[in-house]
């Protein structure tokens, strides 16, 4: 049983005005299984979100703008920095970092919402909870290697273990980094990782299969389709680093048949989509 008297906080990053209801229900529902000390940060990645009212805004204790340099991972840093600002945390606080899609683009519902929060409640000091991918070999990004990471659309560790993961912007404004990303005809070249990593950006970006990949996969634009990449870099980064400093990925379905309902899951709304 968890102890009732540590927080739980969400840090939730909003970019799409329709999301944040969804997003605000769920996150709260994800902390009503954690904690009865909670609180709610909302960091806006776009003017339209903030300006968005839904049934659920009164649930929102912090929110602010963001300088959307980094997406969600400078949204972090940032939303982080403002609630250390407002309140203290504890070590055995748990923090949640979210974006506002981690309920859509897939059948989220309470059967995820127990997933995620019993794996929250079950995770020790040192673990990172998330949904872990792995890749078929170990990797190398930016001298950094590894073998598997977090999805960034949510996760959670306690306050002592935040060096693990920060800055959450590993990128930041590192412009040659940017520089040396090239995206040609199909394919993502990165002279600052392997021929692994760099398959894994092509496949995900450019998808030959319906339900597969991105899922703005027809985007036409070349700079959001750079910063996508950026962004999937950072999110291995940051996986891959919290390893090399000790800490442990923790996943939020540890048990074969969870994972393999999530897949059944998500084929069935791809057939459904295709029937309508």
């Amino acid at each position: 049983m968890y102890d009732r008297k540590r927080q739980a906080i969400v840090i939730l990053v909003s970019y799409y005005p329709h999301y944040k209801e969804s997003a605000l229900k769920y996150s709260a529902n994800i902390l009503s299984k954690i904690s009865d000390e909670v609180k709610i940060c909302v960091v806006y990645n776009t003017a339209e979100a903030r300006s968005q009212p839904t049934q659920y805004n009164h649930l929102i204790d912090f929110e602010l703008e963001s300088s959307n340099k980094g997406w969600e991972f400078s949204a972090w840093d940032e939303g982080l920095a403002h609630v250390r600002q407002q309140m203290n945390i504890a070590d055995d606080d748990v923090l949640i970092f979210a974006n506002d899609t981690f309920c859509h683009h897939w059948p989220f519902s309470s059967l995820n919402v127990n997933f995620i929060s019993q794996a929250i409640n079950r995770a020790s000091f040192g673990e990172v909870v998330g949904d872990i991918k792995h890749f078929k070999q170990t990797i190398q990004l930016n001298q950094v290697t590894g073998d598997a990471w977090m999805a960034s659309y949510l996760l959670a560790i306690h306050m002592k273990d935040i060096g693990l993961l920060l800055p959450f912007d590993k990128i930041g404004c590192d412009d040659d980094f940017k520089a040396s990303i090239l995206v040609n005809h199909g394919k993502i070249e990165f002279v600052r990782s392997c021929a692994e990593i760099q398959n894994h950006l092509s496949t995900y970006m450019f998808p030959t299969k319906q339900g597969k990949g991105w899922y703005n996969a027809s985007c036409q634009n070349p700079e959001l389709i750079k910063l996508k990449v950026i962004a999937i870099l950072n999110e291995i980064l940051l996986s891959i680093t919290c390893v090399q400093r000790g800490g442990k990925l923790v996943s939020f379905h540890p048990q074969k048949w969870m994972r393999t309902l999530n897949r059944f899951r998500r084929k069935w709304m791809v057939f459904k989509r295709k029937l309508s």
